[in-house]
């Protein structure tokens, strides 16, 4: 799974090692000080992937469907609802079709 990290975060940090070797000139080179100025660079230049937080969630049994054609399950972080047939055992949806929370809790009954 990849691992995602605030862009501006990174380049806070550089620029602040940068400036801190500034100050003392015996800790580093010219080519290491242009080395991390190529890094803070290229990481500038570099696109932002698109990327939100993960949602979490649990299905809830709710069976509020009372013709006995279908059980209904509740999301807990949107609150909408979905219908399996009667024959599945549990609510087998690994995300929530609507809202896109990941399913990593246990169905309650």
């Amino acid at each position: 799974m990849a691992e995602y990290i605030s862009k501006q975060k990174v380049l806070d940090y550089l620029n602040g090692y940068l400036h801190s070797l500034s100050e003392d000139h015996m800790l580093f080179d010219r080519g290491q000080r242009r080395a991390l100025i190529n890094a803070i660079q290229d990481i500038s230049a570099a696109k932002a992937a698109d990327v939100q937080p993960i949602k979490h969630g649990r299905w809830i049994a709710d069976n509020k469907d009372n013709r006995g054609y279908a059980d209904c399950y509740t999301c807990t972080n949107c609150d909408d609802y979905v219908y399996t047939f009667t024959l599945m055992k549990d609510c087998e949806f690994e995300y929530c079709p609507n809202c896109g929370a990941r399913m990593d809790g246990d169905i309650n009954g």
